[in-house]
């Protein structure tokens, strides 16, 4: 009520006081106004962007509470960049809110800005105050997924690669793709430029790993001709692995081998996973050809009905060609060949025994490749020397049991004549044949092994072997008592005589300080115990024939590196010696006792070992074939 009663009044004014009034009341305004810049300094506020990311093209826009002094006000922006600053808005040019930043090319994608503003007051003076505000530009796009990660499985060779963005690719990069081992790649990128899709200009290989790398390179564009002026450098941004997956082939195959009857009604492959029916079959090649049908069994099973006999002693054929693909996208990748062979003339697969050793309770095995007649086989059996025995059969296999033990060391020939038989095949029309020869003799005398007490009691060592076997048990220095030592001390060329006792020390280093003892003294000592000879000049047959009537033999020889060392005794007899004198026990042979082929030796120093007839003589005559049997 109270303003319509004053704006009455102001009606009846004149127009001089009105005039004169409203000119107060605009200085009191500015006056006021005035006032609060300085009280209340103005403050700058992001308009463009308000939320999110500067686009490429966006100005910056900055808006300040209340108009600024803008001959004091200083503005920075970090990091730099061209362009021009402008003022919007405003009173005749006067009293700007809006100050506006149009940079001379697009904001660089995926960076921070910060706008410094100094000296900020307003038009009526006041405290100057410092400002800062921070803004991003836009975002680089990035990998978000790709396809095959999605699915872990592997891949056909022949899948393209789908890489999708996490926002549409405005031209702010360009991405680049590269595939280890090294594949070309052809990329097409979406309408919507967010998704890539990479395709091998060559199949991948199958059964192969690889990474993919992805490179970004930042576009910089010019705002007035929008064209691309820089280029940032090309970094490694995403990599990821994945495997092809493993060609498909042939798990297994039958029938298979070369004796195949021809009786046989089908043919069968099985794949090592499920395949792709269609056009399959049709990269299937049967040679030679058979009257028949392919039909699948299930997915991983293909069969071939035969309507047909095959045809005997005749090699078959299934060939698949290169490219029948799996149900996983996988396809084979080279021709695979399949081979078999019906059943011919009639074969030996296997017999037995066959080479040396053969035990003399053997039974003879013969494996035919097919079903014979078994009467036929039977009576084509000859060998040489005679076997007689009875026949058994085992599917294929003949096998014959002599009546008699078959003969030591005994080659012999075993011969199937021509006539045998097929059940299903071709009949033998040449003789067939093996050798085999049985195991030798082997006399062996359980005596245990006794390793020597000392470096030199080799002699002592063996004889107590010998004695142990006899049933006496007695020690080395037992041994030695009875044998006695040549004290003599080892002067240039004279020394001891090892005919007579052990020459030096039994625990020295041999032909300095110590040497051994001769085979007399050793019966010497065996005789307080066993009946025992010594002698010299035996052959190989009599040392056999020792061994075989139960009697162990001592013997001397050698070992290591040995070379002849001979002396003269004090009283002037030359002493045939040799550094490397070493003794041994024969325990066995090989072969007869009219021919043996090899001994069988305790060594004190070596343990059980084996000579060949030959290396046993040539080390047993170093010293004339000497040595002491044990009775």
């Amino acid at each position: 009520m109270w303003l319509l009663k004053i704006i009455e009044r102001l009606r009846k004014l004149p127009l001089k006081k009105l005039i004169v009034l409203a000119a107060l009341l605009v200085l009191v305004v500015t006056g006021i106004f005035l006032l609060a810049s300085r009280l209340v300094p103005p403050r700058p506020i992001l308009v463009s962007p308000q939320t999110g990311a500067l686009g490429l093209a966006e100005p910056l826009k900055v808006r300040f509470t209340l108009p600024v002094a803008r001959r004091d006000l200083k503005v920075s922006l970090s990091p730099e960049l061209e362009g021009n600053w402008s003022w919007q808005g405003g009173l005749f040019n006067h009293f700007s809110r809006t100050l506006v930043f149009l940079p001379d090319s697009a904001w660089p994608p995926d960076q921070e800005f910060t706008v410094g503003f100094a000296n900020v007051h307003g038009v009526a003076g006041g405290w100057p105050q410092p400002h800062k505000l921070t803004f991003t530009s836009a975002q680089l796009p990035k990998i978000a997924t790709a396809s095959f990660q999605q699915n872990p499985q592997p891949l056909a060779a022949d899948t393209p690669l789908i890489l999708e963005l996490d926002q549409a690719n405005a031209n702010l990069a360009e991405f680049y793709f590269s595939l280890e081992p090294t594949v070309e790649l052809a990329v097409e990128l979406d309408p919507d430029k967010r998704r890539y899709r990479l395709v091998p200009h060559l199949a991948l290989s199958q059964g192969q790993s690889y990474k993919l790398i992805v490179e970004r390179e930042l576009l910089v564009y010019s705002r007035a001709s929008a064209a691309v002026i820089n280029r940032g450098s090309r970094l490694k941004i995403w990599e990821a692995s994945f495997t092809t997956a493993a060609p498909p082939s042939v798990a297994s195959f039958t029938p298979q081998g070369e004796s195949v009857l021809p009786q046989t009604d089908r043919l069968e492959l099985k794949f090592t996973e499920p395949m792709d029916r269609e056009g399959l079959i049709e990269k299937l090649a049967l040679s030679p050809d058979v009257p028949g049908q392919w039909r699948w069994q299930d997915n991983q099973t293909l069969v071939f009905d035969l309507s047909g006999e095959l045809v005997k002693a005749t090699t078959y054929s299934v060939s698949l060609a290169a490219g029948a693909r799996a149900l996983s996208g996988a396809s084979v990748q080279d021709e695979v060949k399949l081979t078999f062979r019906t059943i011919g003339e009639i074969r030996l697969l296997t017999v037995s025994p066959r080479g040396q050793g053969a035990k003399l309770n053997s039974s003879l095995r013969m494996t035919f490749d097919q079903p014979v007649e078994r009467e036929s086989a039977q009576a084509s059996f000859s060998a040489q020397p005679e076997l007689a025995g009875r026949f058994t059969w085992e599917g294929n296999s003949m096998i014959l049991h002599p009546d008699s033990a078959l003969g030591y060391f005994t080659p012999y020939k075993v011969t199937l004549r021509r006539g045998i038989r097929s059940l299903y095949g071709l009949d033998l029309t040449s003789d067939l044949s093996f050798n085999f020869t049985t195991e030798e003799k082997v006399v062996l005398l359980e005596i245990k092994f006794d390793r020597q007490d000392r470096a030199l009691s080799c002699e002592a060592a063996a004889l107590k072997m010998a004695l142990a076997y006899k049933g006496v048990g007695v020690t080395e220095e037992a041994i030695m008592s009875l044998v006695g030592f040549d004290p003599t001390v080892r002067q240039g060329n004279t020394w001891g005589d090892p005919d007579a006792a052990f020459v030096g020390d039994i625990n020295g280093s041999q032909n300095s300080t110590g040497y051994g003892v001769h085979w007399a003294p050793i019966a010497r000592a065996a005789t307080a115990y066993r009946q025992a000879a010594a002698f010299s000049g035996w052959g190989l047959v009599e040392l056999a024939k020792q061994i075989e009537a139960g009697n162990p033999v001592v013997v001397w020889g050698t070992i290591g590196g040995a070379y002849h060392d001979p002396w003269q005794t004090p009283a002037g007899k030359r002493v045939e010696a040799w550094k490397g004198e070493h003794t041994r026990t024969v325990i066995g042979f090989k072969g007869s006792s009219d021919n043996p082929t090899s001994f069988i030796l305790n060594d004190p120093l070596a343990g059980r070992i084996t000579w060949s007839a030959a290396k046993f003589r040539n080390n047993w005559a170093i010293f004339g074939y000497s040595g002491v049997v044990v009775f």
